[in-house]
């Protein structure tokens, strides 16, 4: 499966009838309703935000007949707002094939409401409901909602957790693009380059909660995924701490399944 992440700003005709072709699916950024994206994603240089340009790219993705998904970031402006918003895809915006991305901390940009993390589980939980509901899959949760039912043990939520490799414009390889801006775990490849021998990969694959032993004691073990290893090392200075804004969602996202399992 192929699938390209964009803004949506520069989709035009040729684009989508060549991924529809090679079937590949484009996922868009799209974050809610006019208002709510365009606080947070506007032209660089200019007053005004990109909503109208996204929609007309996911509309001519969609008269094309191209797989087409909407990203949606959670932010703080839109988080309260997200089972609605979620409504408003399904219905207006008419894509059915929705992945919902909670904000992490980085260099240029820190969460200031301490109540997000939980704010975003509870938001998830609810969106999960409307999916379940209306027979859509979600990811993110149904990660969690899979090994859960199945009682397997879901051991890594990152791709760049030895699932994945990154290569930047400049022909750099690295681990994790959250990094793409200081180049840290991303290297100037050589024809000897192999990543399942690198030690960034192979330290990468191994983090996982399975791992870990700050997390054995955790109810949430078997469902969590170990949650963003950047977000860890911002926050705490390794990948190996505990990604704590993760913990909460699959704590609480462990709490609501149990009880809904019993009712």
């Amino acid at each position: 499966v192929v699938n390209i992440n964009t803004n949506g700003s520069l989709l035009n005709r040729e684009i989508a009838t060549f991924c529809v072709k090679h079937d590949i699916e484009v996922d868009v950024s799209l974050d809610g309703y006019q208002s709510v994206h365009d606080a947070c994603r506007v032209w660089r240089g200019e007053n005004r935000g990109t909503f109208e340009d996204v929609m007309r790219g996911i509309s001519i993705l969609k008269e094309a007949g191209a797989k087409t998904c909407i990203s949606c970031t959670i932010s703080e402006n839109n988080v309260e707002e997200l089972p609605d918003i979620f409504n408003w895809f399904l219905d207006t915006v008419g894509v059915s094939n929705v992945g919902f991305n909670p904000l992490l901390n980085s260099h240029q940009y820190t969460i200031n409401d301490p109540d997000y993390p939980s704010k975003v589980a509870k938001a998830m939980i609810e969106c999960f409901k409307i999916a379940r509901e209306r027979g859509i899959y979600e990811a993110r949760m149904m990660r969690k909602v899979k090994a859960f039912v199945d009682g397997t043990v879901y051991d890594r939520d990152c791709c760049g957790c030895g699932k994945q490799v990154v290569i930047l414009p400049n022909g750099k390889i690295g681990v994790c693009h959250a990094y793409s801006g200081t180049g840290e775990f991303f290297v100037n490849p050589d024809h000897a380059f192999d990543p399942f021998e690198h030690p960034f990969w192979k330290e990468w694959s191994r983090r996982s909660p399975i791992n870990m032993p700050k997390c054995y004691g955790c109810e949430a073990l078997t469902i969590c995924g170990g949650g963003c290893p950047h977000n860890a090392e911002i926050n705490k200075g390794s990948i190996w701490e505990i990604d704590e804004s993760f913990c909460i969602h699959a704590k609480e996202t462990l709490n609501w399944l149990i009880w809904d399992l019993y009712e």
